[in-house]
């Protein structure tokens, strides 16, 4: 099993190893919308597990890279832990295709997890697209940890999307949004 040890030392743990840690600027990020992907059954077990243990509630998973794309089409998770290889669509052929998939202007923060610790596969990843990658194993201490600040980081991005498409509306149509100054009595 991938995170065996960590598995059996957390499962017999009396206490939360994670209580519940904010980020940023005392913004919460355990509602963020998490998808894993992953080929092995055990493995997502396990890496929800861990999540969950770290706080985070809104987690969804796909069996491979085919069931993942099907599933991004209709929402953008905040983060996506993504399996290097898988044997249907693997994960760099899901980066690939995430980025010329007409993607909506919100972000996804792509971590790419993988037993592959080899610096072409990590090199490769992150050239197309993943912000971060662990090897597996990992402590879930680390896991938890990544997905955390990825989180945070999606947070920052998409608000400054929104701030800046509420600025392109104000430069496309100036007159709808002018203010206008109120009589003086």
């Amino acid at each position: 099993m991938i995170y065996a040890d960590q598995f059996a030392e957390w499962q017999d743990a009396t206490t939360d190893p994670f209580a519940r840690r904010r980020s940023g600027a005392d913004q919460t990020v355990e509602d963020a919308n998490i998808l894993i992907v992953d080929d092995n059954p055990d493995a997502l077990r396990l890496t929800i597990h861990l999540l969950e243990r770290g706080g985070f509630w809104r987690i969804d998973t796909a069996a491979g890279g085919r069931e993942a794309l099907a599933a991004l089409r209709g929402r953008t998770p905040d983060v996506l832990l993504l399996d290097v290889h898988m044997p249907d669509v693997d994960g760099l052929a899901m980066l690939r295709s995430m980025s010329v998939d007409g993607r909506p202007r919100s972000a996804t923060s792509v971590l790419a997890v993988s037993g592959d610790a080899s610096p072409e596969v990590r090199r490769s990843m992150l050239l197309h697209g993943a912000e971060d990658f662990v090897v597996r194993p990992c402590t879930g201490a680390e896991l938890v940890d990544r997905v955390r600040r990825l989180a945070c980081r999606t947070r920052s991005l998409n608000s400054a999307l929104e701030r800046l498409s509420l600025l392109d509306g104000l430069v496309r149509n100036p007159d709808r949004h002018r203010c206008r100054r109120g009589r003086e009595n």
